[in-house]
């Protein structure tokens, strides 16, 4: 599943790349960015497939994520906006076997979140060097569980165990843009993403394989440059 992503994001690439040749569709400008998501569960968590997980238990995962954005303008403001990030977290769970030894498991996950939607912009709303921003579309979320089992004192450590997978969500951005030069801004932008995957637990050794749904979506609030390449692709302003 997760090589037909390469070929999924290879063919957003050269769409992007591509479509500046047509009269019609302009690049309005390339980014990159830092955002901080933050997950709010609303079920099980990845925690439920460690030792000792308490449900009750308040959690929440959040950490720092790299972006990058290209956006291709179609009719007057409105215009298509592309995204792919890289979020990384680690779960940890301890716990005691019957014989009392110490047993610690990790989860190192990493997730790869494919934005495309719509956006529409509001030029010039502020000052005459600031625009905002509203849009929305869907994710395609990628997935990897790099699981871990230590034990200590005793046998019974597992090797890296890793699962993959991808799954579909939605989301909802708004932002403003400061225009610090014509082909150059600074963009502040909040998004609330959407979203679930499934993956299988096993409670015990006589236990059977129980499908588990853990949530993804929570709020992100990030900072990023957007570039305009070529003025006669990108947007124009007036000074």
């Amino acid at each position: 599943m997760i090589g037909s992503g390469h070929g999924v994001i290879a063919l957003i690439i050269w769409i992007f790349v591509s479509l500046p040749t047509f009269a019609q569709i302009q690049v309005n400008n390339f980014g990159a960015g830092l955002s901080y998501w933050h997950r709010n569960y609303n079920g099980p968590d990845e925690r439920s497939f460690l030792i000792n997980y308490q449900p009750d238990a308040p959690f929440r995962a959040g950490a720092l994520m790299p972006t990058i954005s290209a956006e291709l303008g179609l009719i007057g403001e409105l215009a298509l906006d592309g995204r792919i990030g890289l979020w990384s977290f680690n779960f940890t769970g301890e716990g005691t076997s019957e014989q009392g030894a110490i047993i610690r498991e990790e989860i190192d996950q990493r997730i790869i979140p494919l934005a495309v939607g719509g956006v529409y912009t509001f030029r010039h709303v502020l000052p005459d060097i600031f625009n905002a921003f509203i849009g929305a579309g869907m994710n395609r979320y990628y997935i990897r569980n790099s699981m871990e089992r230590i034990v200590y004192n005793a046998g019974g450590s597992l090797p890296t165990q890793t699962f993959s997978g991808n799954n579909l969500g939605f989301y909802g951005k708004i932002g403003v843009e400061y225009m610090v030069v014509p082909q150059l801004g600074l963009a502040l932008e909040g998004r609330y993403n959407s979203g679930s995957y499934n993956q299988v637990r096993i409670a015990g050794q006589n236990s059977t394989a129980e499908p588990v749904k853990v949530s993804l979506q929570g709020l992100e609030v990030g900072i990023g440059v957007r570039y305009s390449i070529l003025p006669m692709f990108g947007r124009r302003y007036r000074y």
